[in-house]
């Protein structure tokens, strides 16, 4: 009944990413993250998301320990990163990224597929254009996205992930920040233009509401058990270990999970780490020790 309601509502409007962003008033509200499950999505087609930028190499890269969270920042000379189409009404640019994690394999994940928490989420943080800054955005209904990908234990070795691991003791104690090697932010994430989880939410921060709508790449990122170690060895803003900087899991309520452009795949909520992302590591690391 609801997909044929969510159908019935498509085939009255001419702009789906305009109908998807005005569902912040009613669902907006509701605190994430959430459980994805593919059973109980709700189907919605949508133009391809565009990428813009994500080749560039940026002027600085820095990886900071905030006592929260391991951040990383990006300052690009001129072109930024950003995205478009999609859910998305107007440019989003890239603002940061930065990961959660817990005290061992079995859980770390904000979100959770199938019940099943990973042992890292990464958190793509991007705001809309015309509010000029991320701070600002925070401020507006419609003024941020986050593209979540979940990691899953392998046992090769992620070239990229291992930069970080590599850096992560220059920033053990909270507050400091460490130069990181200057590369694309392709190199980091997977770009997804559909088969991939759409919904509204929002996080509290203090006396604060952001409402924020999330993207979850339904393929999962390898990272190895000696790489997860790393992350354990950061510390908190009390100098304590940094185990657990993940939210619980919280009701779906009556707000929609939506699959959007579905592929093929349809008996699991997460696909298996792809032969093509293996390959992508591969070249990625071949590139990393040219240089």
């Amino acid at each position: 009944m609801e997909d044929e309601q969510v159908m019935e509502e498509e085939e009255n409007i001419e702009d789906k990413a305009e109908w998807f962003q005005k569902l912040v008033d009613k669902e907006g509200l509701l605190e994430s993250p959430i459980n994805i499950c593919l059973s109980i999505c709700t189907p919605l087609d949508l133009p391809s998301i565009d990428w813009y930028y994500l080749d560039v190499i940026p002027k600085k890269v820095k990886l900071t320990n905030t006592g929260r969270t391991l951040l990383m920042s990006i300052n690009y000379i001129h072109a930024r990163p950003f995205v478009s189409s999609g859910p998305f009404c107007g440019n989003f640019e890239f603002s940061q990224l930065h990961f959660h994690w817990g005290a061992n394999d079995m859980k770390g994940s904000e979100h959770s597929a199938d019940g099943v928490t990973y042992p890292l989420e990464m958190h793509v943080v991007y705001f809309r254009s015309m509010y000029v800054t991320h701070e600002a955005a925070l401020r507006q209904k419609d003024g941020v996205a986050v593209f979540v990908y979940l990691f899953k234990l392998q046992a090769a070795i992620n070239p990229i992930m291992q930069l970080l691991v590599e850096a992560i003791p220059r920033v053990q104690k909270p507050r400091t920040s460490t130069r990181f090697k200057n590369i694309p932010l392709q190199f980091l994430l997977k770009k997804f233009q559909m088969d991939y989880f759409l919904y509204w939410g929002s996080v509290r921060t203090n006396a604060f509401i952001h409402f924020i709508f999330w993207l979850i790449c339904r393929e999962p990122i390898g990272i190895t058990r000696e790489q997860m170690e790393a992350f354990r060895m950061l510390l908190d803003n009390d100098e304590k270990p940094l185990l657990s900087n993940y939210r619980p899991i919280q009701e779906k309520g009556k707000r929609r999970l939506f699959h959007v452009s579905s592929g093929t795949v349809k008996y699991a909520t997460l696909l298996p780490i792809s032969q093509e992302s293996e390959e992508f590591c591969l070249q990625r690391e071949i590139t990393l020790t040219s240089e």
